[in-house]
């Protein structure tokens, strides 16, 4: 066999060569010489309709063994098969050769949206960002990127920040009332005409929780500026934060041009904190509260005993936004038999039975997952007889932010 030389390989295009490659030229196999190779050998190629040429070329100081004509033949083709792999793998068609990507297809009109925000964000994007309690006062957001409500710009939080609600502002809380707190329970509230709504989220001086958070859920919110620093977050009890001009909108500093709700809430009570919960499935989580240090603080429904359709009112334990509620049903036989039943909507025809007793003093447990209206509400009845306690045990998101 001949010793192979080195070589190089050269790209080049009718204007001139572009670059150079560093390879083995086994090519010299198809040169039928024996001695020093005097000046340059090589071999060039062209292929049909491309813009690129390749020649092999081989320096004067290596020597070739002479073969016979079939293995030059053969090595030829070996070598002519290489080039033409090579070229068809790096070939740009001349159509597309000065255009950044492909053209659409023509039945394609262009006013179809891309999926993308004004500047190229992609909406509703949510990468990490997990929210979790880590411990009575703070809340925990861990890292990751989302893009804001507008599709404008991407948010990113480098590490993990942790947001503490007995502070005001960023990596605080907004302190600003909801319009249903002003409704419900204005006075409880710390009046203040210099913050929208007109009552800080705070209770009143000369309370005895004076000064402290008011009680309810409270949102996580993601912050961007638009000078590039790192994001950050923030609590709110508002539920939107597209606009910061309307009641119900979050009030985070005007700096932070991109804004996103966490797709979680969080419980806060002004005596024993944040309620203890773990979320899974992000981002539309499935909430379930951890620790029950008191079940009174869970229970929902003590000893029903309505026969026809009533209302359980499940607000404190599932948040705006949330739709699935899953609660701990314990049904007892006290002078009868018979069962207990659950539905979404009072008015709605159809029940679900979640358990029957046919003993007295007999007792079930079971454990339920059933929607509530959009105020957070469902009915229950049980027959004559027969009692129904409810514990709230967790909860899902389905409301998309």
């Amino acid at each position: 066999m001949a010793s192979i030389p080195q070589g190089k390989a050269t790209w080049g295009t009718s204007k001139g060569w572009s670059a150079t490659r560093s390879a083995r030229a086994r090519a010299g196999l198809c040169w039928r010489r024996r001695g020093p190779v005097s000046g340059q050998a090589g071999y060039r190629h062209r292929l049909p309709g491309a813009k690129a040429v390749m020649v092999i070329e081989l320096s004067a100081d290596r020597r070739m063994d002479l073969v016979s004509p079939r293995i030059s033949r053969a090595c030829m083709t070996v070598a002519l098969l290489s080039i033409i792999l090579i070229a068809l793998l790096t070939h740009v068609p001349s159509s597309y050769a000065d255009t950044k990507e492909a053209a659409p297809p023509e039945d394609v009109p262009n006013d179809v949206p891309s999926g993308r925000g004004e500047f190229g964000a992609p909406f509703r994007m949510l990468n990490g960002m997990e929210t979790m309690r880590a411990d009575p006062y703070r809340i925990a957001v861990y890292r990751g990127s989302a893009t804001d409500n507008a599709g404008v710009g991407i948010i990113q939080i480098p590490r993990t920040t942790f947001i503490d609600i007995r502070k005001t502002g960023v990596q605080g809380r907004d302190d600003v009332a909801t319009p249903q707190d002003v409704l419900s329970r204005a006075s409880e509230l710390e009046p203040d005409d210099t913050v929208p709504n007109g009552y800080r989220a705070r209770y009143r001086s000369g309370s005895p929780l004076e000064g402290k958070p008011i009680s309810g859920w409270y949102h996580v919110l993601y912050l961007g500026s638009s000078g590039g620093e790192p994001g950050t977050a923030m609590l709110t009890r508002q539920f939107s934060s597209m606009r910061l001009d309307r009641p119900g909108d979050a009030r985070p500093p005007p700096q932070y041009v991109l804004r996103r709700h966490s797709p979680a809430a969080h419980y806060f009570d002004p005596v024993t904190g944040f309620r203890p919960m773990i979320c899974t499935a992000w981002p539309q989580p499935i909430c379930r509260y951890s620790i029950l240090s008191s079940i009174d603080q869970f229970r929902m429904l003590r000893n029903g005993v309505e026969t026809k359709p009533a209302l359980v009112d499940a607000q404190e334990w599932m948040p705006p936004g949330a739709r699935i509620l899953y609660v701990r049903a314990v049904i007892t036989a006290r002078n009868g038999i018979g069962g207990a039943y659950l539905k979404s909507l009072r008015a709605s025809a159809g029940e679900l039975e979640i358990g029957y007793v046919n003993r007295p003093d007999d007792k079930v447990i079971a454990f339920v997952e059933i929607a509530t209206n959009s105020r957070h509400q469902l009915s229950y009845r049980v027959d004559d007889g027969v009692s129904l306690d409810l514990y709230a045990v967790g909860f899902s998101m389905l409301q998309p932010f």
